[in-house]
Formats: structure tokens, C-alpha cells, sequence
């Protein structure tokens, strides 16, 4: 299967899939729908440059991101309730008795945008899709992926605190829209090396990659066993440990098969 023509690609993005999960909306329109990239792109712009929230005046009378209000204020309302933005209100300078409210980004919604960007790598400046891709997803997957149950982890948190003014429920909606997102880069990747003949990642050689895979192996393997220390013996949490110990095992055995010349891969811990 070849890669699709540019344009076939983004009008599949633009549009939820035959039978897309309906309980993922409306977060997941934040995929689909350029409004809700353009938004939440120009907030963490202002953020980012100058360190402050957003108002709904900035954004529609001075940015013009949107042409229409109604839709201006439905994107927020979304983007907030998906937990990609928080609203801070407080009062307007000329004493309206609508008051302030000025739009920040969360990290959920730094990760969804980094993501939305890369599906979009003409935002970027760059062109070729066909090797963006790959190589977007290649390096997303060793950090943003691994890190974003953490990141989530603390959104539930500060939902719990009421510092997210959304609830339990729609802010696991945002979640898992950032994960299709990631998954929606990672489809797009595959596609592209059929096209190209082959995945891109950087020049690693099989021995540097096996290296770095050990480096990754012995910090989990610290990780677990911190963890499994004041654990009881036989409980769920216990068992869980136990099987994901077991796998980092059979995960270091593994690597040492292929380890020619060397045992650089080699876990030390107790586990072995």
C-alpha cells in the first residue's frame, strides 16, 4: 500500500472515520477540525511568547482566528472541557459586568497541539510528508507517548484540586483524542515508509539502538523495583509487578540473543 496523495491524506483527517467512537466526541474533533488546531495553536502562542492568558476579545477581534463568535466561543468551550485549556476568570478592565476570563494551556493540551502540529508539518516550514512522518512519530514515541500517562495522571489530579475546570469524565475524553491523535501520526508514518521503501530513523547502527535499549531496560528494572518495595505478596498491585518483572526478563534475554560481541545489555538486578 502506497502512501496517499498529500491532499487524499488531509481530507481523511478532516472528517471522523467510518465508525469512529462516538463517546471520543467532541474532543476528538480537535483532531479533525482545523478551528480547534488553529485555536489552541495561537493560545499557546501568546502563552508561550508572553507568558499570559488569552481573552476571547484577543482572539476573535485582534487575532482573528475565527470569523464567527459563535464559533469562537463553541472551540473554547471544548478545548476547556477536553482539558486542553483552562479558563482563569477575574474582572475586565473597563468594569464589564461579563468580568475576564483569560485562556491558558495545560499540558494535555501542549502535547495535543505538539502532535496536531506534526500532522500538519507544512505549519512547520518543511515539506515531504513522506519522511516527516516516520520520523515525527519515531522520536514522539520515545518521549511524548511514554510520558503522557504521567501527564494525564497529573491533569486527574488537578481536576480533583479544581484547578482543571472540567470533570473526571470529558477530561478522559481529552486523553484518549490525544492518544488517536498519536495513533493517527503513527498510521500516517507506516504509510509513508511503504512509500519510501523502508522506516527512517536517525543513522543509530543495530549496536548503538541495542545500547540505548539496555540503558531504557535498566532504568525500568529500577523503576519496578522500587515500586514492588513495601508491596504485599499476593495482591493485585503485587501481581501486576510480578508479571511486568517477569516480561523485563524475558525482555533482557531477549536482547542479549542479539548481542553479538558483547553484553551491553545485560539487566543487573535481583530480577535475574
Amino acid at each position: 500500500m502506497g502512501l496517499v496523495a498529500v491532499g487524499s491524506s488531509r481530507s481523511r483527517r478532516a472528517r471522523f472515520p467510518q465508525g469512529f467512537p462516538a463517546f471520543l466526541k467532541p474532543c476528538a474533533g480537535v483532531v479533525y477540525g482545523d478551528s480547534y488546531r488553529i485555536v489552541l495553536g495561537k493560545v499557546i502562542e501568546v502563552w508561550s511568547r508572553e507568558g499570559r492568558g488569552v481573552t476571547f476579545y484577543e482572539l476573535y477581534s485582534k487575532e482573528r482566528v475565527l470569523r464567527s463568535k459563535n464559533g469562537l466561543k463553541r472551540v473554547l468551550d471544548t478545548l476547556t472541557r477536553c482539558g486542553y485549556l483552562v479558563c482563569s476568570e477575574g474582572r475586565a478592565s473597563r468594569g464589564s459586568p461579563l468580568g475576564r476570563k483569560d485562556y491558558y494551556p495545560t499540558p494535555l493540551g501542549i502535547v495535543m497541539n505538539t502532535v496536531l502540529t506534526l500532522l500538519h508539518p507544512e505549519e512547520l516550514g518543511v515539506e515531504g510528508e513522506e519522511v516527516v512522518y516516520p520520523l515525527a512519530w519515531y522520536h514522539v514515541s520515545e518521549t511524548l507517548f511514554v510520558r503522557l500517562p504521567d501527564i494525564y495522571g497529573y491533569m486527574v489530579s488537578a481536576v480533583r484540586e479544581g484547578l482543571v475546570g472540567t470533570s473526571r469524565e470529558e477530561l478522559r475524553r481529552g486523553f484518549l483524542a490525544t492518544l488517536h491523535a498519536m495513533n493517527l501520526l503513527f498510521l500516517e508514518a507506516t504509510e509513508a515508509e511503504d512509500y519510501i521503501g523502508g522506516p527512517v530513523v536517525p543513522p543509530y547502527s543495530s549496536r548503538e539502538l541495542l545500547k540505548l535499549l539496555g540503558n531504557q531496560l535498566r532504568e525500568d528494572v529500577d523503576y519496578l523495583e522500587r515500586v514492588r518495595k513495601g508491596v504485599r505478596e499476593g495482591s493485585i498491585h503485587g501481581r501486576v509487578l510480578d508479571h511486568l518483572q517477569n516480561s523485563y526478563r524475558l525482555l533482557a534475554k531477549a536482547l542479549e540473543v542479539h548481542d553479538v560481541g558483547g553484553s551491553s545489555t545485560h539487566v543487573s538486578s535481583p530480577m535475574n
